[in-house]
């Protein structure tokens, strides 16, 4: 499946995340395509779960809620994959793309911040694990159309104000030499 123009939150693709140990990113995309792809994971999970009487594990979908528990109308769609399967014998990566569908090295992947848009290739896996079934959404790729680079960026202004660290700062004057 496609997701079109997503808008992407929470990325790693070029390495595993820390927490999870997975490749993963969430996102959210239009309604349109929301009702298609949620559609298409419900129909996925009525088809799979057979006789199973209780909840899913997980749909690889949530519907979000604000702090006090209200419906916003938003769903977030979360697709992760595994860097190697059960038994560690296959190494999985996620392919990247830039917004010419020209492939991107590994080594040479963006640090993908929250809010880049993105176009998401993702299977849906309907999954059994001991007494549990779900549905989980297999990241495949990842094509960036427009970057939000994350990183330790400098969020203010020139402001008002008499502290300046080159010529003109008042303060200089009143260090003590040697300092």
């Amino acid at each position: 499946m496609l997701a079109k123009k997503a808008k992407i939150m929470w990325t790693s693709i070029k390495t595993p995340a820390e927490m999870s140990g997975k490749y993963e990113t969430s996102f959210y995309v239009d309604e349109k395509q929301t009702g298609a792809l949620t559609d298409a994971i419900d129909k996925a999970w009525e088809e799979h779960k057979g006789s199973f009487k209780g909840k899913p594990q997980s749909l690889g979908y949530t519907y979000v809620e604000d702090e006090t528990g209200v419906p916003t109308g938003e769903v977030k769609f979360k697709a992760t994959q595994a860097p190697q399967s059960a038994n560690g014998e296959y190494t999985f990566s996620v392919g990247c793309y830039d917004a010419d569908a020209r492939e991107i090295k590994k080594e040479d992947i963006p640090n993908i911040g929250n809010g880049t848009i993105a176009n998401i290739e993702f299977e849906i896996y309907p999954y059994t694990f001991k007494t549990n079934k779900g549905i989980k959404l297999n990241l495949k790729r990842l094509q960036i159309l427009k970057l939000e680079e994350y990183g330790d960026t400098n969020p203010f202004e020139q402001e008002e104000g008499d502290f300046k660290t080159d010529e003109g700062n008042p303060f200089e004057s009143d260090r003590p030499e040697g300092l």
